[in-house]
């Protein structure tokens, strides 16, 4: 007594008489078939770049898991300054966690945008972030009790929807605060829009319950994603930070100013701070700074850096953010 409509995805292998096993045509259909899930006509012919895809990223993953494994990874810090002037020696008020991976064979590390979006698509990434937290906590230990002359500043940590979804999220958080003897007030939690779509309400009582604690929450790469004033007013957020697309084009494309320009007024209505990302230039940093934008992080002031290094550099003033 129900009309049921019906749909299909389609994945087409051609007949090759390179083919000797069953099994190896049958795996190729699948591989066709994830790709046309991903078309809107539904349907994909095999090609066998698909299948030196799948194979790096079988290997790439499997390499992941090792790293993790055997902590071959690295953080590295790069500082959030206070935007008083367009020189490089501008007090610093924090820094951003950045997690680095040189794989086994290569001189160079691979760019997170490679291996960030497979853990995000894997279950690694609620082990990368755990990692990453606790070796940034143990790191804010260590720097705290070392420090005599020097106030060191907050360091910022990148989350993923996956981890705020978790039931034992929390329980994890303040585990690794108890353990590592870290105060909440030294770090900042960096979430992004995406977080905003779906069921929101345990989302906004994680980070409820985060800011209670006393740790400070930023929206990452706002204006990107899913922006919405409804669910900014009610999230309980402490910062907004510019995409560094918008910084980046600022001086080729006006519309990105004014798009800069509108997330600082919006950023000052709702008496939230702004950090801009992605500052290359002068030019940028002037801009921002007129605009009332008033904390910074890129190259022009520095780039990541290794423990050692982000301590270092603060014998700079710190400044209170």
């Amino acid at each position: 007594d129900h009309e049921i409509t019906m749909g299909a995805y389609v994945g087409v292998v051609l007949a090759d008489s390179s083919y000797c096993h069953a099994e190896h045509v049958l795996r190729d259909t699948s591989l066709a078939l994830i790709q046309a899930k991903q078309k809107p006509e539904g349907w994909c012919v095999f090609q066998p770049e698909m299948h030196r895809r799948a194979l790096h990223r079988l290997t790439l993953e499997s390499q992941l898991r090792q790293a993790l494994r055997q902590q071959q990874l690295q953080i590295f810090y790069q500082p959030i300054v206070a935007l008083t002037s367009v020189s490089a020696a501008v007090p610093i008020v924090g820094y951003e966690a950045l997690v680095r991976w040189q794989p086994e064979g290569r001189s160079d590390f691979m760019s997170p945008a490679d291996f960030i979006p497979l853990a995000e698509e894997s279950d690694l990434i609620s082990q990368l972030g755990n990692w990453v937290f606790r070796r940034v906590c143990e790191q804010l230990s260590q720097w705290h009790q070392t420090s005599s002359l020097k106030q060191v500043p907050f360091v910022s940590v990148n989350f993923s929807a996956r981890h705020l979804q978790d039931e034992q999220f929390l329980q994890q958080i303040d585990t690794v605060l108890k353990q590592t003897q870290v105060q909440p007030s030294w770090l900042k939690f960096e979430i992004t829009e995406n977080l905003l779509i779906g069921d929101t309400q345990p989302v906004f009582k994680t980070l409820a319950q985060l800011r209670q604690w006393g740790i400070q929450i930023s929206i990452d790469d706002f204006g990107t994603g899913y922006s919405s004033l409804r669910y900014l007013k009610q999230l309980p957020v402490d910062t907004l930070k510019i995409d560094r697309a918008f910084i980046k084009d600022m001086k080729s494309d006006r519309n990105n100013l004014k798009i800069v320009e509108a997330i600082v007024q919006l950023a000052q209505i709702l008496d939230l701070d702004v950090v801009a990302e992605g500052i290359e230039t002068k030019w940028q940093a002037q801009q921002l700074i007129e605009l009332g934008c008033r904390y910074g992080q890129g190259y022009l002031f520095s780039q990541p850096l290794d423990s050692s290094a982000a301590w270092s550099l603060l014998d700079r003033v710190v400044e209170e953010p």
